[in-house]
């Protein structure tokens, strides 16, 4: 392995790239830190440091900010792709495992697997404005190509949500 590669198999897990694809963010589970990865050079630029145990990152559509999911600190960072550093730290639910940030850039979604919870992040006061409850464990988030639907990859299957009211549409 290479440091950067933390599964040896030549992808970048949980990176996200800027957008204009100048950086690849990728959190380091094994520290509290996130790592800058120049994509022309294939050089480290920058260590970030964040919460305790980072384990998934996705940026705003602009590609001026990345939110680092934090998982044993309960908290998302938000870091500066200008400075590169980060800008603020907001609590969640428990052991946030995955992020994702809504097509147009206003909210965010966290999935809190030991809570059972999706923290909705509203992105221009960087604070919880809502809380999805599931039945099941969140392990992984993606979002419809439509933008108003959150799929939410559990421990038992797929839950689908209504991201327009915050409700559950099946489970």
């Amino acid at each position: 392995c290479n440091g950067i590669d933390d599964n040896c198999n030549g992808i970048i897990d949980d990176a996200f790239t800027s957008g204009i694809a100048q950086f690849a963010y990728y959190p380091t589970t094994d520290s509290a830190f996130v790592r800058v990865l120049n994509l022309t050079t294939q050089s480290i630029v920058a260590t970030i440091p964040v919460g305790q145990y980072p384990v998934a990152a996705s940026a705003n559509p602009e590609g001026t900010k990345v939110y680092i999911a934090n998982k044993n600190s309960n908290t998302i960072s938000v870091i500066d792709v200008a400075t590169q550093t980060v800008s603020t730290t907001i609590p969640v639910g428990n052991a946030p495992v995955d992020v994702e940030v809504s097509r147009d850039g206003t909210k965010v979604y966290v999935a809190n697997s030991v809570s059972n919870t999706i923290s909705v992040i509203n992105a221009n006061t960087n604070t919880v404005s809502n809380t999805i409850n599931l039945a099941n464990q969140p392990k992984y988030l993606e979002l419809h190509p439509g933008g108003n639907k959150l799929y939410i990859s559990t421990n038992v299957g797929i839950t689908i949500a209504n991201i327009t009211n915050n409700t559950i549409l099946s489970n």
